[in-house]
């Protein structure tokens, strides 16, 4: 029921399944909500990002609380970046053995 434009690029969402009716009713308002959520998980994503920055500056200054912090981070299979979705990793979805180990180092 979702009629592809610039805001619902057909093929691009994680919603191309949905059957595409050019003159329904609900349209519009289904782009609207599909482009809002897609939007507000990003807005989530960038949140929790600077949430993170703010608790990591806050805990510097202690040694063990940043250490606690810095397992409680899931990061991607290398230990470099900070997972921001809650998709498991290639690692069977436990990356904290991954997790242990970099923040010994």
């Amino acid at each position: 029921m979702l009629q592809p434009g610039p805001v619902f690029p057909s093929g691009n969402s994680e919603h191309s399944d949905l059957t595409v009716l050019q003159n329904h009713i609900c349209s519009k308002i289904l782009s609207f909500s599909t482009f809002a959520s897609h939007y507000f998980s990003c807005l989530l994503q960038i949140c929790y990002a600077i949430n993170l920055g703010k608790e990591i500056i806050a805990v510097q200054k202690d040694p063990e609380a940043l250490a606690q912090l810095m397992l409680s981070i899931p990061l991607t299979n290398d230990g470099k970046y900070v997972l921001l979705n809650d998709q498991p990793d290639d690692n069977d979805g436990n990356s904290s053995e991954h997790r242990g180990a970099e923040s010994e180092a």
